[in-house]
């Protein structure tokens, strides 16, 4: 019976992205380091927690983000046509 690895979530360094950590390899993708992290795996989201293999951005807010976290938290623009109805309110 094979034991599965048990799979953590750290935080690279202060204010750094999250990574999925394991003692022991959990697949073929992870990579092995010299840390007290034996292998590291895809980065976290610290928004959703969710792993991503896109990997993750530093956000404006500060926050390590994927790229549906980040474009849910951006300010959406204002169309064409509520522009021309402001405009026509300040008429």
């Amino acid at each position: 019976m094979k034991v599965k690895a048990k799979i953590e979530i750290k935080q690279m360094w202060k204010d750094g992205p999250f990574r999925q950590t394991a003692q022991e390899r959990p697949g073929a993708s992870w990579v092995r380091t010299d840390t007290i992290h034996k292998y590291l795996g895809s980065y976290v989201c610290a928004e959703c927690r969710q792993p991503r293999q896109q990997g993750v951005r530093l956000a404006g807010n500060g926050k390590w983000l994927c790229a549906r976290c980040e474009k849910a938290q951006r300010p959406t623009k204002p169309s064409k046509i509520a522009k021309s109805i402001e405009r026509e309110g300040k008429e």
